[in-house]
């Protein structure tokens, strides 16, 4: 349907897929806490959330990793790639260089 209810939409978050995730930088110092975060996050978010998390004036443009793996798309994507089964998911971000 094209237009959902409150409800409709509470339930279709409960069965997305969910993961406990946490930002990292290159040389490992963890940033801010671990939080909630849906699989299928797209990676302009998960930039997005970078950015509110490392408290950045400016958005600054970010590679993320999940287990050495370039996040391009989404973190499920990027999770299909690797074979971890990590309780917390460390996402590494980089600045991209220009």
């Amino acid at each position: 349907p094209l237009f959902r209810s409150g409800q409709q939409r509470a339930m279709e978050r409960e069965n997305e897929e969910r993961l406990l995730a946490q930002f990292c930088s290159e040389d490992g110092e963890k940033s801010g806490l671990p939080f909630d975060l849906p699989l299928d996050l797209p990676v302009d978010k998960l930039q997005s959330l970078c950015n509110a998390v490392l408290a950045n004036d400016e958005p600054v443009p970010y590679l993320l990793f999940v287990n050495g793996v370039e996040v391009s798309g989404s973190i499920r994507e990027a999770l299909k790639e690797s074979t971890s089964t990590e309780k917390l998911l460390e996402i590494v971000y980089q600045p991209q260089r220009s």
